[in-house]
């Protein structure tokens, strides 16, 4: 039984290779990001309304994050609907796909499913950072946060999009199924 689950874990990988990465503006570069791994940084000033990144791959379902996340640890898609995620190809050797990390005080928000866009004016040299209580809404879902934000909110949930205080704020950057 080994021998099928590591073919089906190779199989998985190599499937993970193919897939398209994100498209990102000339505007961002990866880099060592002071909240958590990789992030995305501004190159250079940035004003508010340029795409950033438009997230490419196909739609697949919980179910497939399941397989691919026990299989390989694999853990980078979008939520885009209640069942729905944009999976993309791997950016790290590690076979981690995350480059927007989370902020309470987000500076990048969902224009459309998979595009992000500046929310604010950014500076050169600013991480990019999204909220995940925007989209993200898989069940029992949650993360600490410490972005150091005056408004942190300490815990991330999948059940955020309910905040009377977010949707106020970031309501028109929410993923556009929880508009």
């Amino acid at each position: 039984m080994k021998e099928i689950g590591s073919d089906l874990e190779k199989n998985i990988r190599e499937y993970l290779s193919t897939l398209p990465k994100p498209h990102f503006s000339p505007s961002v570069k990866l880099s060592q990001s002071k909240i958590a791994g990789i992030g995305l940084t501004a190159k250079k000033d940035i004003k508010e309304g340029e795409v950033l990144v438009v997230e490419l791959g196909p739609i697949v379902n919980r179910k497939f994050i399941e397989v691919v996340e026990s299989l390989t640890g694999y853990e980078c898609n979008l939520c885009i609907g209640w069942d729905s995620y944009i999976l993309h190809a791997p950016l790290h050797e590690d076979h981690q796909g995350g480059y927007i990390n989370h902020s309470c005080e987000p500076n990048v928000g969902l224009l459309a499913n998979g595009i992000w866009c500046a929310i604010r004016d950014i500076k050169k040299g600013e991480e990019i950072v999204c909220d995940y209580g925007t989209f993200e809404t898989w069940p029992g879902w949650s993360m600490k946060c410490g972005c150091g934000s005056k408004d942190c909110r300490k815990l991330i949930t999948s059940k955020d999009y309910k905040n009377k205080k977010l949707r106020e704020k970031l309501g028109e950057w929410f993923a556009p199924y929880l508009r």
